[in-house]
């Protein structure tokens, strides 16, 4: 009775031992057949290219395309310019104008200050001067 408990011991770690490689197996088999899938369509590439060279044809050159890259983005510089120059005078005219007003409020905002200064009182009350007077 003990004798046949080990052996039935034996065979079920051997059993699962056989499940866990046929599984393992069959994992690998199913990586190994998704990477060739990924790299039959390089291959297939190779190929055609290769036979294309053998027959003469002459190849696909990657010139083109950076070319056509380079011409997009020299002309998207020229027309950005173009309009930033046409504009300048525009932009001046803002650019004044919002100096001559940052001027005014810092003048205003100076002259605030000034006033609170000059008053003789808590500092609650040197800001309701430098406000009321602003508004009278």
């Amino acid at each position: 009775m003990f004798g046949s408990k080990q052996a039935h011991d034996a065979q079920h770690h051997a059993a699962a031992a056989w499940n866990e490689l046929v599984e393992a197996l069959g994992s690998t088999r199913d990586t190994a057949t998704e990477r060739a899938k990924g790299l039959s369509g390089e291959a297939s590439r190779r190929a055609i290219a290769a036979w294309d060279v053998l027959a003469g044809r002459p190849q696909r050159s990657s010139v083109w395309p950076v070319a056509g890259a380079l011409a997009a983005g020299l002309a998207a510089g020229w027309i950005a310019s173009e309009i930033a120059r046409r504009r300048r005078p525009e932009i001046d005219r803002a650019v004044s104008a919002v100096s001559s007003e940052l001027k005014h409020a810092k003048q205003n905002l100076d002259d605030r200050i000034a006033r609170a200064k000059s008053v003789q009182a808590s500092p609650v009350e040197k800001a309701k001067a430098a406000v009321n007077s602003d508004l009278s």
